[in-house]
């Protein structure tokens, strides 16, 4: 079935699970990828068809694939004389392309490299939006980690592994009991995993809110 183009106007039956297939064994739902910039648009265009019917869970899958395309875009354009191809056709290179070519590579450069690594970021840490306990995975992560920080260096007011998980759970949460104090050379450490806290708290809100209720 071709699906590039289409509109899915009037579409019935039409599901994530209409895009079930398998990868080395486990069950894996996409259409084909081999050419992303053809595959983003039709899932930008199954998201919106998928809201109108109410499938949320399916919008939200169709979500996460688009911007998963559109992360091995930004790949491709790093690749030699990828990230070139768009600068061909510039017409401010007409005018003065010896003098304006090198300023428009380092800026489409440095421009995609801060999308890629933004990119990535929200890929691992909330899945694009889509993936609320991705969220609370990497909250985890981060709260052993500091925790782990803590008793390694010494950090705190009380020795110990547990006690150090206590504060640092009191700490990511903006609780602050204040049993348990940071030592002050180690101030600084423990204010960041607040302010990571109140990210991560956010972000969680952000993706739940994402998946509970229908997308512009």
């Amino acid at each position: 079935m071709k699906l590039r183009g289409n509109s899915f106007d009037g579409c019935i039956g039409l599901s994530k699970d209409s895009f079930r297939g398998w990868k080395k064994g486990w069950p894996r739902h996409a259409a084909l990828e081999a050419y992303p910039e053809q595959v983003q648009p039709v899932y930008r265009t199954l998201m919106m068809h998928f809201v109108t019917q109410g499938l949320l869970d399916d919008a939200s899958w169709a979500a996460y694939r688009e911007r998963l395309m559109r992360h091995r875009l930004l790949i491709q354009e790093l690749k030699p004389f990828g990230w070139m191809r768009p600068l061909l056709s510039s017409s401010i290179l007409q005018k003065r392309p010896e003098e304006n070519l090198q300023r428009l590579r380092w800026i489409r450069f440095c421009n995609t490299i801060f999308a890629l690594i933004f990119s990535y970021v929200s890929r691992v840490c909330f899945g694009y939006g889509e993936k609320p306990l991705r969220v609370l995975l990497v909250a985890g992560i981060l709260i052993f980690g500091y925790a782990l920080a803590y008793a390694s260096l010494g950090a705190l007011s009380e020795a110990g592994f547990s006690s150090s998980l206590y504060f640092s759970i009191v700490t990511f949460s903006t609780l602050g009991y204040g049993d348990v104090l940071p030592r002050p050379p180690f101030r600084l450490l423990a204010a960041s995993e607040a302010v990571a806290g109140v990210v991560f708290s956010g972000l969680f809100l952000f993706t739940l809110a994402r998946r509970a209720v229908a997308r512009a």
